[in-house]
């Protein structure tokens, strides 16, 4: 996305405020959104989620820091895993699984638990969402007050004893101009023992309606509207995040995966290797039983076989240290990383030349980068904040309006009679003026501001600079890697007729079992290195895609709202 461009959300593009008058749907409406979307992520225990009383506070081991005897945690000691959860409550773990790179995929988005973290940022963003436009929801309210009071009196003209009840029924409604709009209906009820009253008791029956409007600080729509604005932007944030979090956990998913299917071939080319020194061995055996060489040739092929045994070991522990990688990443149950479950990868790489234009990736990048997004998502929300809190450095100066319709009589009929004939009406103006002395606390908030969306524009400009020479630098390793792969078939070709010549040349007594020995880990070594080559291939190919904010042939992964 270009950096000169800059969105500012309007009214069209937010949701519709929501109407004063809820209905009943409109109330539970999110509270099962909140249950279905705990019940989506998969929570166990929605009963936590829902309990009134305070969590449990966890307490902070104090003391020293328990020593560990690895001893004590040998096989004969441990505890069995159905010892700790019980029979049954873990799913048996089967003992081979063929996965696809596209079912890889699927488990992680599924599974992942970065990703169930992640994906509640919308949810919440959308919660606060709702409260910023709850701010215009109107509010109707009502105080009742009762008094008595009975005061000495110096005159018979006044009374000594007065009984009052007063109920002022009323609706408040907030205006998207900063304004508000207050419309009241005050009754009194009032009776006292003074003589000369005429009415006794009296009840009053008044229509009071007023509205306030700040013209400065506080007032004008662009103001009164940026929470709602700032949360908008926060939302959108939200699901770039979460984006950005797919990309790259599905990133880690083919990176690991072609990492497996490496160290899985690799194990293939040691137990190959280990397979032709002990037919090295077996022939060096015959040969000397049948006296053409010496006694020295078993050891040299013993001492080959050691060898190729040690790599086996090491080859298999890579293959299990990439498996629990790929079981991590994507959560398959039944299949955590304690399991034996062994992990066969089945989709093969696509080993084709591609030599993708870079400054076309980096126009693409620019587009479809999410952490790009996100920065220019956090300037725009730093700009309403700016015009929010430059709005609070003005002088507070407030307009208000006040209409009053007065009923009067000796009960409730005659009394709402007058007010409806509207004979008494009262009318009153006024204005406010708070001009601040210094006023350098806002100044500065405002400054703040300012300063935090230049050091945003700057960091989008030092991002667009970080993304293309990724770009660069992904382009270079995906030619490399074509380089290599090219150039590991050629060794491969060459490896295997050296092996061949140096087998075929001790058979004729010309060399011994250490050159065959020695061409055999050369052709063994190649093989490695055109695996490695491959797969790394396959890795720049990821590597290129996610720097440019894309799934490299992904399916259809849509993220719904």
């Amino acid at each position: 996305m270009n950096s000169r461009m800059q969105y500012i959300p309007t009214d069209t593009t937010l949701r519709a405020i929501r109407p004063a008058a809820t209905s009943a749907f409109g109330v539970l409406g999110p509270c099962l959104a909140a249950m279905l979307t705990l019940t989506t992520i998969g929570c166990k225990h929605l009963d936590a989620f829902l309990d009134d009383r305070p969590p449990a506070m966890p307490d902070v081991p104090g003391g020293n820091i328990p020593a560990l005897h690895l001893g004590e945690y040998e096989k004969g000691h441990e505890v069995s895993v159905e010892q700790e959860v019980g029979e049954g409550a873990r799913e048996e773990a089967p003992a081979e699984v063929s996965l696809s790179l596209a079912e890889c995929r699927a488990l992680a988005l599924s599974g992942n638990l970065a990703l169930q973290v992640e994906q509640l940022s919308p949810a919440i963003a959308a919660e606060a969402l709702t409260e910023a436009e709850a701010a215009f929801e109107a509010a109707v309210y009502s105080d009742v007050g009762y008094s008595t009071t009975d005061t000495p009196t110096s005159s018979t003209l006044t009374g000594s004893h007065v009984e009052t009840i007063t109920a002022t029924p009323g609706v408040r409604l907030p205006l998207r101009t900063g304004g508000q709009v207050q419309v009241e209906a005050p009754l009194t009820s009032a009776e006292t023992n003074n003589v000369f009253s005429t009415l006794n008791p009296a009840y009053t029956t008044d229509l009071r309606a007023s509205i306030q409007q700040p013209l400065l600080r506080g007032g004008g729509r662009p103001v009164a509207m940026s929470p709602i604005h700032i949360a908008e932007v926060s939302r959108r944030r939200s699901h770039a995040m979460l984006r950005l979090e797919v990309t790259r956990v599905l990133g880690a998913v083919d990176r690991v995966y072609w990492q497996l299917l490496a160290s899985r071939r690799e194990l293939t080319v040691r137990e190959q290797e280990l397979q032709l020194a002990e037919e090295q061995l077996g022939k060096a055996k015959r040969m000397v039983e049948a006296g053409t060489k010496p006694e020295v040739e078993i050891l040299r092929a013993s001492l080959g076989v050691a060898e190729r045994r040690e790599a086996i070991i090491l080859a298999g522990t890579r293959v299990r240290e990439r498996e629990r990688d790929l079981k991590r990443i994507v959560q398959k149950p039944g299949m955590d990383m304690a399991s034996r479950t062994i992990v066969l990868p089945v989709t093969l790489p696509s080993v084709a030349p591609c030599r993708p234009d870079p400054e076309c990736l980096i126009e693409l990048s620019l587009k479809n980068r999410m952490d790009l997004l996100e920065l220019e998502l956090q300037s725009v929300q730093e700009a309403l904040t700016s015009l929010l809190q430059k709005n609070r450095t003005r002088p507070l100066v407030s307009l208000g309006y006040t209409y009053n319709v007065n009923g009067l009589g000796d009960d409730w009929g005659d009394a709402f009679d007058l007010l409806f004939e509207k004979r008494f009406e009262d009318h009153q103006l006024g204005l406010r003026v708070e001009i601040p002395l210094g006023n350098e606390a806002a100044l500065s908030r405002w400054r703040q501001s300012l300063l935090k969306r230049a050091r945003l524009l700057a960091q989008r400009e030092q991002r667009e600079s970080i993304v293309r020479q990724e770009i660069y630098a992904a382009t270079d390793r995906l030619g490399a890697s074509w380089q290599r792969v090219v150039a590991g078939r050629e060794r491969v070709t060459h490896a295997a007729r050296l092996a061949e010549a140096e087998a075929h040349q001790f058979e004729l007594g010309l060399r011994t079992s250490t050159d065959v020995l020695e061409a055999q880990a050369r052709l063994a070594n190649a093989r490695s290195a055109e695996i490695a080559a491959i797969v790394e291939y396959q890795i720049a190919q990821v590597d290129l895609a996610v720097a440019t904010g894309c799934l490299l042939a992904a399916d259809h992964i849509r993220i719904q709202e």
